[in-house]
């Protein structure tokens, strides 16, 4: 392990420490590298299920306190570069079905097809968020990757729970348009009332001080004992 830290310049720190900012590039060259060194083709789909969406930090603590599945997405677009500046999310009608909208996240600099474990990990993590903040009720109807098919796709179907399609122009996820509107699983109001009080306080803050923003509220849901459930 601290071969491959020192060979991608990631301090062996940041396994000790989870806010410590590191390099995502170095982080998805580490991730497929791992993937061939440890001949384990889903090695994504394992992290993700191995570490949830306790991954996101303070980001999941947020989420946590939507109204609905719209707000927490919202929270995510907005604020997911508190996790890592190179991830975007994106909203998107489709036009083939306008009852169905697709979620596509986008890694800034980065070829998804290249990279097919940041990916799979990536959007494995976004299913886990909609379920969780929906008690099940959310579910997706397929899942796109721009990779190529492997030869056994069990482990994709297991993850997801839907259809995977292989070799699509983008990542994403689809959902039916009215799973907008499923009410949020945790409606605790005292956390409720420090996320709003949050959001009107810090509407429009300062580049440099959000990160440190976010992290403070998440402190204050966390005592509040309202994200205990991980």
């Amino acid at each position: 392990m601290p071969g491959l830290f020192e060979r991608f310049e990631l301090p062996l720190a940041a396994l000790h420490d989870p806010d410590r900012l590191i390099s995502y590039s170095a982080f998805i060259n580490l991730l497929e590298e791992s993937t061939l060194l440890g001949h384990c083709p889903d090695f994504g789909l394992r992290l993700a299920h191995a570490q949830g969406i306790g991954i996101l930090g303070a980001i999941a603590v947020l989420l946590r306190q939507a109204r609905n599945v719209s707000e927490a997405i919202e929270l995510g677009v907005r604020y997911l570069f508190v996790h890592s500046p190179a991830l975007r999310l994106q909203v998107q009608a489709d036009a083939q079905q306008p009852e169905r909208i697709n979620l596509l996240l986008d890694i800034r600099r980065v070829n998804l097809a290249a990279r097919p474990q940041v990916a799979s990990l990536s959007l494995s993590i976004l299913c886990q968020c909609l379920r969780q903040l929906s008690a099940d009720r959310v579910q997706p109807l397929r899942v796109s990757l721009p990779q190529s098919q492997p030869e056994d796709a069990t482990a994709y179907l297991r993850a997801y729970g839907c259809e995977v399609r292989f070799m699509a122009p983008n990542a994403s996820v689809q959902l039916l348009a009215s799973d907008l509107e499923v009410v949020g699983a945790e409606q605790d109001p005292q956390a409720k009332k420090l996320a709003l009080d949050y959001r009107q306080r810090y509407a429009n803050p300062a580049p440099g001080r959000l990160r440190d923003q976010v992290k403070r509220l998440a402190g204050s849901l966390l005592g509040s004992g309202s994200s205990s459930r991980h």
